[in-house]
């Protein structure tokens, strides 16, 4: 039977409209899938700026099950480079330098195939030149054969690819200081500078940096300003640059160029380091000027606190007095400045004067600092009943503040009090905000003299992995082993210290002692 032309339409209308919805269907659950693979990315990128790198994992694992593939290739760049970042995330915090490099390579697998996949993406290739370049130091190490691949070719590509990039520059200054390419690092820093001068308060601080570089730092600051290449970092730049150098007067002609270019209608900050500079120069009637400019008729507490280290660091008392005078006759009445005040005339031996600016503290913001003041006065002089007193009630009032339960204990240890010293000791170490060896220390010699020899090695040992580099901590270790007859240990511990400081006397004599008393028990 012939099939008329209508219903031939209608077949392949519906075969058509078949396709078409199967297409639909196809776009739907792959946007869909999709959808779900970059929401369990953007959770893996979360945690893993949090450095939770376990839950980074978890959460690839699902980005991974959801991607469809070849529809996303930018998808597919931006999950390699994140399991790249996992991976030297992972290696950053192996426990030893085989499974550093096993994850070092995976690494560089995972950046490769994404720089592979676009050979134009900055961060694929910026994962990928950190990772060989890491490789390159650990893997003669591992494996006792030389690593092939070099990162510098990369870091050239990248810097070619796109020269304003700061991050690559900061890394690629750093491999060259690591793989000692000293003409290199000094071009690039001078280069870098030149386009982004505020990097320079961030390069001045690294190891590779140099009073050897100021030629070139100089001469790449001052083309950037000349050019109006962020010209306020760049003549700030200029300014800290003179000071280094002791050339006041150069620091002080390039900061006062920073006023046109400066960013803010507040000046305090501007004022304030000039007032700095001319401290430094030993221009005091100047800096008195600028400082009560930077004030600006307001005594407010952390400028006034800024000013006073300022003052501090010069050893200038008498010019604080006779700044901190102007502020009272300027500004409203303030317990800062009372408590400033009595900090200087502690400075000056002026104790009771000092005393009394303290008693005039009337706000519970700063009464705690004026009950401390009061018991640092009382230790200077030597009244122990009187600094216990003092410092108690400033821990009452202020219970999280590690100096305070500090002076505290150090009040009770003067006075023989072990046991209360060493709570308070504890206490400093609970509410201070990072792990301090002094305060491990301190701690030990309050157990050692209550003859807890066991917990004082404790805390010793817990001084030398915060600070493994103070060579005194090793000594003391070695005491605390040998009161517990451990010679061998206080062998170990003398000789690291003298690794530290070789040579010195009382470490060498202290060997001696134990190295014999060791070889008598051997004999035994």
């Amino acid at each position: 039977m012939a099939v008329n032309s209508d219903d031939r339409r209608q077949y392949v209308y519906g075969i058509f409209r078949v396709v078409i919805l199967v297409c639909v269907f196809i776009l739907i659950v792959s946007l869909f899938r999709v959808t779900v693979a970059r929401y369990y990315w953007q959770l893996a990128e979360e945690n893993l700026s949090k450095n939770y790198v376990s839950e980074a994992v978890n959460n690839i694992s699902g980005t991974v099950a959801w991607l469809p593939g070849v529809f996303f290739v930018n998808d597919l760049i931006r999950l390699n480079i994140l399991k790249g970042d996992i991976s030297f995330k992972q290696a950053e915090i192996s426990p030893d330098i085989g499974s550093f490099l096993e994850k070092l390579l995976e690494a560089e697998q995972y950046y490769r195939r994404a720089a592979g996949l676009d050979p134009l993406n900055i961060d694929a290739f910026t994962g990928l030149a950190r990772s060989v370049s890491s490789i390159e130091r650990v893997f003669p190490f591992v494996k006792k054969a030389p690593y092939t691949k070099k990162a510098l070719p990369l870091f050239q590509y990248l810097l070619n690819l796109m020269p304003a990039n700061i991050y690559t520059r900061t890394l690629f200054i750093q491999y060259c200081y690591k793989n000692k390419l000293s003409s290199e690092l000094v071009h690039t820093l001078g280069d870098t500078l030149s386009i982004y001068p505020p990097l320079y308060f961030q390069l001045k601080n690294q190891v590779f940096y140099s009073p050897a570089m100021h030629k070139i730092v100089r001469e790449s600051l001052l083309r950037a300003a000349h050019g109006r290449i962020y010209p306020a970092a760049a003549y700030k730049g200029l300014s800290d640059l003179s000071s280094v150098e002791g050339d006041y007067k150069a620091a002080l002609k390039y900061h006062q160029q920073v006023m046109p270019y400066w960013n803010s209608t507040d000046l305090s900050g501007y004022y304030l380091s000039l007032g700095r500079l001319y401290c430094k120069a030993g221009m005091f009637s100047e800096a008195e000027n600028d400082f009560l400019l930077a004030l600006n008729g307001k005594s407010e507490d952390k400028l006034l606190s800024k000013i006073w280290y300022i003052y501090k660091n010069e050893s200038r008392w008498n010019e604080f007095m006779a700044f901190i005078q102007k502020v009272k006759d300027r500004c409203r009445p303030s317990d800062i400045v009372e408590i400033l005040s009595a900090r200087c005339l502690i400075k000056m031996n002026r104790y009771e004067l000092a005393t009394s600016h303290l008693l005039r503290v009337s706000s519970s913001r700063y009464k705690a600092e004026s009950l401390y003041l009061q018991a640092r006065i009382a230790e200077l002089r030597k009244n122990w009943d009187e600094m216990e007193l003092k410092i108690q009630r400033a821990t009452v009032l202020n219970p999280e503040n590690t100096t305070y339960h500090l002076t505290f204990s150090r009040s009770l240890q003067r006075q023989k009090k072990w046991l209360q010293a060493e709570k308070e000791a504890t206490q400093a170490i609970y509410s201070s905000s990072r792990m301090n060896p002094w305060l491990y220390n301190h701690r030990a010699w309050i157990r050692w003299n209550m003859k807890n020899y066991s917990g004082a090695l404790s805390d010793w040992e817990q001084s030398t992995e915060i600070s493994p580099q103070t060579a005194d901590f090793y000594y003391h270790l070695a005491m605390a082993y040998e009161k517990g007859n451990n010679l061998y240990e206080a062998v170990k511990k003398i000789e690291k210290a003298l690794r530290i400081k070789p040579g010195n006397k009382k470490y060498l004599n202290r060997k001696a002692i134990l190295q014999k008393k060791l070889k008598k028990t051997e004999d035994n």
